[in-house]
Order: C-alpha cells, then sequence, then structure tokens
C-alpha cells in the first residue's frame, strides 16, 4: 500500500497516479522532464477598439511540500490597452495586489487606471505538492476561539435601526431604515462594538437608494459583497450591490453606481416602501416588490460576484399586491420569507408561495407554486416552527394558523404561540420574529413598551429563566427590554443562545443570552463552522470542475480529554446538508488523527458559500479550535480585463486609421521559505486592435470659408462673396506653424471657387490659423484693405455676432498679423469652423477680388 497525502490509495491507484505524473509532463529532446512553464492566454485574438479583452496568466504549481510565496507580474502598452478599475483585476483570494504606472515602483492604488503599465499580484501558498497534471494541492488552516464574549455596537449620530447581517471575519453590518443617518449601510467589529473605519457610514439616500421601513442586507462569504433590495424611486426595484471586500473602504461593485445597481422588476414610481425583505438560497437573493406584486431574484455569485438575472423563475398567479402608508413609507403589507428542507418559503398578503432553492421545482405536495392561505388572523406572520430537538417541524403562518410540513402537508400550528403573535401590538416585519434552537421568539412594537418575548417547544412551555408574561399576552416568557426599543432579533452565528438586537434611534447593536433572558452573551462554543471562503481560498480566477476536496483536519483541542467525540457536517449555502459521493455528509465522525476523508465530496455538488461545521460532544475546554481544509485546484491566476483604446495614428493631420497590435507579456517566481526562487515568464501574446469605421473616431475636421464682407460686425449670411485661391496656413496653440512630418513643409489649404478650405481630420487639440493678403486693386495705395471681422471660431450652425476688431476700417498701412484665436477641437465632435470677412474700401460690390501674386500666408490672421 502506498500512503500519499494522509490518505491509503491502492497499489493499482498509485501506479495509475504516477503515469499520470509521467504523461503530463514534456521531455526535452535529452529525454529530460521539462520544467512546467508559465502561461498567458487571451480570451480572443483580435477586437474592436473599445471591447474588452481577458488576459489569464497563471504561474506553475508550487511542486514541493512548502509554505512559498509565489509572484506575478503582468506588463501590459497602456497606450493600446487600458484598466479602468480595480474590478478589472482578479487575483488568488488574499494575495496582494499592486499597480505599476512607470513600470518600476508599485503602489496598493495607481495614479491613473489609464497609466498602469504592470498589475503584480503576492501572496503565500501552503503547498502539499503537485498532482500529476499540474494542479495545486494546497491546506488552508483558520482558528476559531472557543468563548466569545459580546459587546454592544457604538451608536450613530442619527442612526435607526435596522435588521443585522454577520460576516464571518467578524463585522456586523446594518441599513439605517426610512433615510435616517442618510439611509446609510453601516459596520461595527463585532470583538469592540466599535465603527469599522472612517469611510463608514456609506451613505446611500443621497445616491437615489433610499432606505425602506425595515431596510434590510445579505453578506455573500465567497465574494464578500452585501446585496441590498432597494429601489430607485423611478425606474424599477431590484438589488445593490456594495464590496466590502476590503471592509476599511467600501465601494460600489464593480466600481460605480451604475456596475452596482440590478433593476429587476421595472414600474414607474418605484418607492422604496415597495420592496422589503431579503433571503438567499443556493447562490440567489429574493426579495418581494409587494406593489408589483412580485418576486424577485438576482443570482448574485454570477460573474465573479457581480451577478446575473434569474432563469427558470417559477410563476405566481395568485400573488395580491399590497399598499403602503405615505408617513414613514411604512409598508400595510405583511410580507417574509424562511428558508427550510432546501427550499424557500415566501409570504406576500396572505399568499404562500414554494419551491426548491436548486432545481426551481415546486416544493414536495404542492400543486402549485403558490397557495392561498386561509384567514384565522388579519395578522399574517410567516415563521419557522422548530421540533423538540431543534430541527424544523414546519412553517407556519398566522394567517390560518397552520404549517406546511415537508411533505406539503398542513398540520396546526402551536395555539399559544398564535394567540401571541396576533395579540395586535407584536411588531411583524422584517426581523421580528426568530428561532434559536428549540424556541421561538419574538417583539412587540418597539414603544409598547418593548418586550420580547419566548416560547420553548421542547418543553411546550415559557422558556425557563425568563419571568411569565404580563405585558399583552400570556402563556409564554417575557423579556422587558423597554429602553433598548428593539426592531429586530438577530441568532448569533456562533451560539443558539445568543441573540442580537438592534432597535430605534439612539439605541444600537444589543445582546441577551437566551438560557437567562439577562443583558450580554458570554458563549462557549460547542459547534463552531468553518465557512468555505475561510477554508477554501480560490487561487485561479474561478472555482470549477478542477476543484478536488481531500481531507479536513481539526487541531487546537484534545481528543477523550477536551472533548469525546467530533463530527463534521458540510452545509451548503442553502443550509441544506451536502450529498455527494453516496454520502450524506452530516455527522460524519473525525478519526483518530482529528481527520475526515473528503475525496468523496464533489465541488460540483457543494458550490459556493458552504460551511464545513465541526461539532464537539462533552466540550470541556474553550481554547481556540483549528480548521484545516486541503484540496487541489488550478495553481494561481492573474486575471485582468483591459479595454482596447481607439487605434488612431499621433500626426497631426489623420489620413488612416492603421489596425495596432498590443504585445502582453508576464513573469513569476515562486520562493521558497528557505529563499530559494525560481523564475518565469511567458512568450508574448499579441492582440490585434481594428480601427473604427471612420476617422472622426480619431479627430475633428478643420473647415472654413474666406469671403469678401462689408462693414457688418457679423459674417455675411447672404450675398456672400467668396474669395479663391487664399492659402491657410495651420498653427499650434502657440502660433508657430506646423510642417508636414513627410515634405517638411507647412501644412496650408487653399480655398476653393466658393471660399471654402478644409485641413481634414486633425488629432484632437488646440489650434490657430492664419490667411494671406489680398492685392492692391484698381491702383489704390496701401491701407484699402481691411479685416473688419473675425467669425465665431467653433461654428456649428445658427447665426453668431462678433465686435470687429476694427470697426472704422481706417489703416493706413496693411497690418502686421492680428491676434489669432485659439480653437480646440475634439474626437468625434462636431466640425470646427474658421471663417473670415473681409472689407476693401476700393472694391465695387459686384468686383471680383483675386489674391496677389507671391502672397505671403501671415500678413493678416484670424
Amino acid at each position: 500500500m502506498s500512503l500519499l497525502m494522509g490518505k491509503v490509495y491502492s497499489r493499482a491507484r498509485a501506479i495509475a497516479v504516477s503515469a499520470l505524473a509521467i504523461t503530463a509532463l514534456a521531455v526535452t529532446s535529452s529525454g529530460a522532464l521539462a520544467a512546467p512553464a508559465m502561461t498567458s492566454t487571451l480570451s480572443v485574438t483580435s477586437v474592436a477598439s473599445g471591447a474588452k479583452v481577458d488576459l489569464t496568466t497563471q504561474i506553475p504549481a508550487v511542486s514541493a511540500v512548502d509554505n512559498s510565496t509565489q509572484e506575478i507580474i503582468q506588463s501590459i502598452d497602456s497606450t493600446k490597452v487600458q484598466l479602468t478599475s480595480a474590478a478589472d483585476v482578479i487575483a488568488p483570494a488574499g494575495w496582494t495586489v499592486a499597480y505599476s504606472t512607470d513600470g518600476t515602483t508599485f503602489s496598493a492604488t495607481p495614479s491613473s487606471w489609464a497609466a498602469v503599465v504592470k498589475v503584480k499580484a503576492t501572496g503565500l501558498v501552503n503547498s502539499g505538492g503537485a498532482t500529476g497534471d499540474g494542479k495545486q494541492i494546497y491546506s488552508t488552516t483558520t482558528s476559531l476561539p472557543g468563548t466569545v464574549n459580546t459587546v454592544d455596537g457604538a451608536s450613530r449620530t442619527g442612526g435607526d435601526g435596522y435588521d443585522t447581517a454577520f460576516d464571518s471575519r467578524g463585522y456586523i453590518f446594518n441599513t439605517y431604515h426610512h433615510d435616517y443617518a442618510n439611509g446609510s449601510l453601516d459596520c461595527r467589529k463585532r470583538s469592540d462594538g466599535s465603527f469599522c473605519s472612517a469611510s463608514w457610514p456609506f451613505g446611500l439616500a443621497s445616491e437615489g437608494f433610499h432606505s425602506n421601513f425595515s431596510s434590510t442586507q445579505y453578506f455573500d462569504e465567497v465574494y464578500k459583497h452585501l446585496w441590498l433590495p432597494v429601489s430607485d424611486r423611478s425606474t424599477g426595484t431590484g438589488f445593490l450591490c456594495i464590496d466590502v471586500s476590503t471592509v476599511e473602504t467600501p465601494v460600489y461593485c464593480g466600481g460605480s453606481k451604475a456596475s452596482a445597481w440590478h433593476m429587476v422588476q421595472s414600474r414607474a414610481n418605484a418607492n422604496e416602501a415597495g420592496i422589503t425583505d431579503i433571503v438567499a438560497s443556493n447562490g440567489k437573493v429574493y426579495s418581494w416588490d409587494i406593489l408589483a406584486p412580485n418576486l424577485l431574484c438576482y443570482d448574485y455569485l454570477a460573474n465573479n460576484g457581480m451577478g446575473a438575472t434569474c432563469t427558470s423563475m417559477p410563476t405566481f398567479s395568485r400573488l395580491v399586491a399590497g399598499t403602503t402608508r405615505s408617513t414613514n413609507n411604512i409598508p400595510y403589507t405583511y410580507s417574509g420569507f424562511k428558508l427550510a428542507y432546501g427550499n424557500v418559503y415566501g409570504e406576500l398578503n396572505g399568499v404562500a408561495v414554494c419551491f426548491n432553492g436548486t432545481t426551481m421545482a415546486k416544493c414536495t405536495g404542492w400543486a402549485q407554486y403558490d397557495f392561498v392561505l386561509g384567514a384565522n388572523s388579519s395578522t399574517k406572520i410567516l415563521y419557522v416552527q422548530p421540533n423538540a430537538a431543534g430541527g424544523v417541524a414546519g412553517i407556519c403562518s398566522t394567517s390560518d394558523a397552520q404549517c406546511f410540513a415537508e411533505n406539503g402537508t398542513r398540520f396546526a400550528a402551536n395555539t399559544t404561540v398564535q394567540a401571541g403573535l396576533t395579540q395586535g401590538w407584536m411588531s411583524y416585519w422584517n426581523g421580528a420574529v426568530e428561532v434559536a434552537g428549540t424556541k421561538l421568539l419574538w417583539t412587540s412594537y418597539f414603544d409598547k413598551p418593548s418586550t420580547t418575548y419566548c416560547y420553548d417547544y421542547a418543553t411546550l412551555a415559557p422558556c425557563a429563566n425568563w419571568a411569565t408574561a404580563t405585558r399583552f399576552i400570556s402563556g409564554v416568557g417575557q423579556f422587558n427590554t423597554d429602553s433598548w426599543r428593539v426592531y429586530t432579533l438577530k441568532v448569533d452565528p456562533l451560539s443558539n443562545d445568543c441573540m442580537w438586537t438592534n432597535g430605534d434611534l439612539g439605541q444600537g447593536i444589543k445582546q441577551f443570552t437566551i438560557s437567562t433572558a439577562t443583558a450580554g452573551c458570554a458563549i462557549n462554543v460547542n459547534s463552531v463552522s468553518f465557512t468555505q471562503s475561510l477554508v477554501q481560498p480560490r487561487l485561479a480566477c474561478s472555482f470549477g470542475t478542477d476543484v478536488g476536496y481531500r481531507s479536513f483536519k481539526i487541531g487546537g483541542l484534545a481528543a477523550g480529554t477536551d472533548f469525546s467525540t467530533a463530527t463534521l457536517t458540510v452545509i451548503k449555502s442553502n443550509g441544506s446538508v451536502a450529498v455527494s459521493g453516496g454520502t450524506t455528509w452530516s455527522n460524519i465522525a473525525f478519526d483518530a488523527s482529528g481527520q475526515v476523508d473528503l475525496s468523496n465530496l464533489a465541488y460540483s455538488d457543494l458550490g459556493l458559500g458552504a460551511n464545513f461545521k465541526v461539532t464537539y460532544s462533552n466540550r470541556t475546554a474553550f481554547t481556540a479550535t483549528t480548521g484545516t481544509l486541503t484540496m487541489q485546484t488550478q495553481s494561481a491566476q492573474l486575471c485582468i480585463s483591459v479595454t482596447a483604446q481607439t487605434a488612431c495614428p499621433n500626426t497631426v493631420q489623420i489620413a488612416n486609421l492603421p489596425t495596432q497590435v498590443a504585445s502582453f507579456t508576464a513573469t513569476g517566481a515562486t520562493i521558497s521559505s528557505g529563499g530559494g526562487r525560481t523564475d518565469y515568464s511567458t512568450s508574448p501574446q499579441t492582440l490585434s486592435i481594428t480601427p473604427p469605421a471612420t476617422l472622426s473616431a480619431c479627430g475633428f475636421q478643420l473647415i472654413g470659408q474666406v469671403a469678401q464682407g462689408n462693414f457688418a460686425a457679423s459674417y455675411p449670411t447672404s450675398n456672400i462673396k467668396p474669395v479663391s485661391g487664399v492659402i491657410a496656413t495651420l498653427r499650434d496653440s502657440a502660433g508657430t506653424i506646423l510642417n508636414d512630418p513627410t515634405s517638411g513643409l507647412p501644412i496650408t489649404s487653399v480655398t476653393d471657387a466658393s471660399g471654402n478650405y478644409t485641413f481634414g481630420y486633425l488629432k484632437a487639440g488646440t489650434y490657430k490659423v492664419s490667411f494671406a493678403d489680398f492685392p492692391l486693386v484698381n491702383g489704390v495705395g496701401p491701407g484699402d484693405i481691411a479685416m473688419t471681422y473675425i467669425s465665431p471660431f467653433q461654428y456649428v450652425g445658427g447665426s453668431y455676432t462678433m465686435t470687429p476688431q476694427n470697426p472704422a476700417g481706417n489703416f493706413s498701412t496693411i497690418q502686421s498679423p492680428l491676434t489669432s484665436l485659439a480653437i480646440t477641437g475634439v474626437a468625434g465632435a462636431a466640425d470646427v469652423s474658421v471663417r473670415a470677412a473681409y472689407v476693401m474700401r476700393a472694391v465695387a460690390v459686384n468686383d471680383t477680388v483675386s489674391v496677389k501674386a507671391g502672397a505671403s500666408p501671415n500678413l493678416i490672421d484670424v
């Protein structure tokens, strides 16, 4: 038998692996195995100007068993392709990304994205070696505490509620409701309650996204994005994405409001009061548009966390639209979501819906996707009813005091709970009712006064150690939270015995221990959940079929001393237990070495957003525990998305547009823990950028007209007497004559019979134009020619008036060049026109003016 990476393989399989390792490597002419090469791949090899192109550079796997550092540097030609934001770069998770605009020095944020010429990604790889086909075997270890003490969150001036969301890094998020504190999204540190940084709160109302009455959000553990159900008050409702991957500096996903806002339901006057609730299942977020009415869906994991429109959504034909109250934008509509049995349950205005979160099929036992509930109560609250073991007994609604079992049948809800929830002073909005193990908790309106209630389904009685309810209802436990003015309840992800609350203006985020009904929590955790994002960092630019799991190992505690046994449960993002390789991954025992073999767990069955939950039995020590996931994927990749620039020549006059070729190169290195270094480089990759169809994409036309004028203060609009043969000379913004690069002669244009001239297309910039003088006519002397008008330097259409430089027209001699007017042209903009009119006192109205032989091009300027 052969022992590979802590797992026993058969001799036949070991031989097969060895054969694979040999055939996967190239052989040199001398017979030696060639070292793996660094590669770069373009998504296309030819594009039009303005198109996006993806470039993937991959460094070979670390072949040694070592905690090595790897580095990838991608070079780009910023004159031909450019980055637009950090969203154009995908590096391995946790790696440091830096940018260079000079090719030598690097910084975390470039002075200009368009000027970036190099992108560098650097990070650690805890290598377990490489597979025969070049995949990276690597392990990631994360430590989680055994005891957690909660701290109240700092109070934000002007902040008011509402629902909270946790992430695995130790941050808590909330959105202030009905536009308090600018309708901001806010962030606090779980460890000490302080705000996450000076960049918080992240204001949204001033950006056009006003917060509703029961504002909420969902945290995506995979890409570290927050998703908020919002409206834009004009065109529709949908979801807004805020990137908190660097929590100190929150930004819109994709770098802009336009890239972060995803409208799902188009409708006029889309007020924020009409969109409520959020739930996530199997990579999708859902919310209610109660006025449409419609169940909104968005695939938040698609497109590397930027999301995409959901497909195959069920049709709900029985939904009834709700209403809202203008004061505080409070919805008059009952709505909610719950997850159970791998299904998404929802309720809107007494109509229940249910579908499978993975297949979108109707729930077991449901004839249709929606079901009209009976009318036992005008209060319609959807909640989870636990069983005596802390599992899910059913999904219940106070609308008809009935519950849905997993098989779709109905059974009666608990009468004590039904009476309590429907009393009239109980809050029914998002987050007001929460299940914690075998217990159901709910809260009254925040000002009646604020009271929290608890019922235990294990004992079918009020929760132990709670006072007997005397406010409003009976038969349940009561915890007076008067000063907290509670809006919402949220179970701590670390313990079912700790409840977090968020309350009215100035009260902030607080907690209480459920088992004792006392403020604050000191949590000794018997179960720890290692989120997939913590123990499964991404090396390649995306996860796919290349992912292979090997093992999960625990540490930090001694089996038999600190605990008796430990089991592993793998939970998918929708809350269901993973089923893969013929195994239901629930309560799998760790072996004597503290390890579980994961080789039969397929990533395709697990997906993103999963949790590896470790449950200790009879745990007596609450020091930190570790979890180590060993897996294999593609080796590290750096992916950039560049925008092809318009292929314009650098000459003043633009006569043709060439195809440009952008070249890409990359270098990389693996540095071992002992300092040994292996360098890599790629062969150049080339991208052809086809030019735009018209010259206007690269410049503008400079045109004009020269005519005989009169003493009017504007260019003649009728009876124009054109002057042909006038030499127009092109100058730069300083007045220096510009020369043709081929002939070396000045760039000029001569007016035609209609007095018109053109320089053709010029590259964008600022220019001046000068004209030749005229001959003496009918024997008159110097001074008989005078320029009385300089036309507007940018003529698009219509009539313009400008005061003449010399209204009297009394020159005693031919003048030196007058002050030129500077004109500026922009690529793709309208033509720019420079027009001139002259008055000649000795010229009759019907005489023809001609240009003097040998005329100088610089006597008269305009």
